[in-house]
């Protein structure tokens, strides 16, 4: 996967039920992206808590080039967000 290059967010659930944190985390590091966030949100694979889904759509929104609230995105949609950006 080195010759994926775009722009990347890899949301995790902590708790996943389906998919183990190493072989997430190494798969992660094998894409060749150099715009690209980890983020990891603690629950099972389908309990994706809103604030997940804020962090997809302004990640989208920003690399798209278009403001949060194109994205239905007001306030603080992206502070605090627990991400490891590469």
């Amino acid at each position: 996967m080195p010759n994926v290059k775009v722009s990347l967010i890899f949301m995790l659930q902590w708790d996943d039920e389906r998919f183990n944190r190493s072989g997430s985390m190494a798969m992660f590091g094998a894409f060749g992206a150099t715009d690209k966030r980890l983020v990891w949100h603690v629950g099972a694979h389908a309990e994706m808590q809103e604030e997940g889904r804020r962090h997809a759509r302004a990640f989208l929104a920003e690399r798209l080039g278009r403001s949060s609230a194109a994205f239905g995105l007001t306030g603080s949609a992206g502070r605090g967000r627990p991400s490891v950006s590469s």
